[in-house]
Formats: structure tokens, C-alpha cells, sequence
């Protein structure tokens, strides 16, 4: 558990301390906007998905037990939430951008900053045309640093798919981006 996730904190948020519970979900909070929006592909949407998924969260931590980071359980509670909402409303979203940091360092000349941003839109088209399981995998991963055993939590799936998923997603990326240098 990180610092923000003790054993204390959560005991008291589960005992209905609001102000336990906001220190938690202010230390988890970016990494679940940056989840909610790999999952809804529009910042708009990914800020409401959050947010509901904070209020389920709020009304569901007496059931939290801690079995997971309280991160992890906010990212399950999310891909529920946003499962539950395609399976009700079967609404096409628009395909979005996968923004990764990829950006140029200090010092680079226009033409080292037009290469860095012209990869980072290549590597962002590549990530938004994975499977979309291959791609939450990938992203959870390597952008948001959950070790596959949490991912196989979030995803509700075994620890050897999400092996596989991010295995798959990475071959991918990689002949892509072949593709493209060629």
C-alpha cells in the first residue's frame, strides 16, 4: 500500500470518516481520471465516470477489504460502472486519442520537437487502434504502473490473459511503429 492507502486511513473511512476517505481518493484520484478517460476516450465523459464512480465508492467503502490497493478498487468500480452504462445505452462512441507523455525535452530544435510530436501521434493512432482489452491492459501497465496481478483485479480476469493481452498489445505497437519508420 502507498502512503495515501494505510491501514489506519481505511479503517476510518470504512467507519464513515469523510475526511479519511477524501485524503484516500485525493492520492488516488489522478490515476483514476487518467483510467476513466482510457475507458471513455473523452475528458468530458471520463470526468463524469469518476465521479460516479467516487459516489458508488463513497457508498461501497464499508465493503472495501483492503484486499487490493484502494486504488485498484476505485479502477474495478470504474470498469464496472462504465461496463454497466455500454451494456444499457449500446451508445458508439467517437474514437478519441490516446495521450501518452511523450514530449520533447528541453533543448530540442523544431526539428527534434515536429519528429517527437509526430511519434507521439503515431504511437497515440497505434495504442487507440489496439483491442480495446489489449489496450486497457496496456495502459494500466505502463502509464498507470499497476502490476499485472492488480490489473487481473480491474479486469476481472486471469493473471496469464492480462500477460498475454499485454504481450500482444506490445507486438503490436512494435510492428506499427516498424510499419511506419519504414
Amino acid at each position: 500500500m502507498s502512503d495515501g492507502e494505510s491501514p489506519e486511513l481505511i479503517e476510518r473511512a470504512r467507519d464513515g470518516d469523510r475526511a479519511a476517505f477524501e485524503v484516500l481518493v485525493g492520492s488516488a484520484f489522478p490515476a483514476l481520471v487518467r483510467f476513466c478517460g482510457s475507458l471513455a476516450r473523452e475528458e468530458g465523459r471520463a470526468l463524469d465516470l469518476a465521479q460516479e464512480t467516487l459516489l458508488r465508492a463513497l457508498g461501497g467503502i464499508r465493503s472495501f477489504r483492503g484486499e487490493s490497493r484502494f486504488t485498484t478498487w476505485l479502477m474495478t468500480i470504474a470498469r464496472n460502472v462504465w461496463l454497466n452504462e455500454r451494456a444499457r445505452h449500446w451508445v458508439k462512441r467517437e474514437r478519441g486519442d490516446e495521450t501518452l507523455d511523450a514530449r520533447p525535452g528541453r533543448g530540442d530544435g523544431p526539428v527534434e520537437i515536429a519528429a517527437g510530436r509526430e511519434l507521439e501521434e503515431r504511437l497515440a493512432e497505434a495504442v487507440a487502434a489496439l483491442p480495446e482489452d489489449q489496450r486497457t491492459a496496456l495502459l494500466l501497465c505502463d502509464r498507470d504502473g499497476l502490476s499485472y496481478r492488480e490489473i487481473a483485479g480491474v479486469m476481472r480476469c486471469p493473471l496469464g490473459t492480462v500477460m498475454s493481452r499485454i504481450h500482444y498489445a506490445r507486438k503490436r505497437l512494435r510492428e506499427a511503429l516498424k510499419a511506419h519508420a519504414m
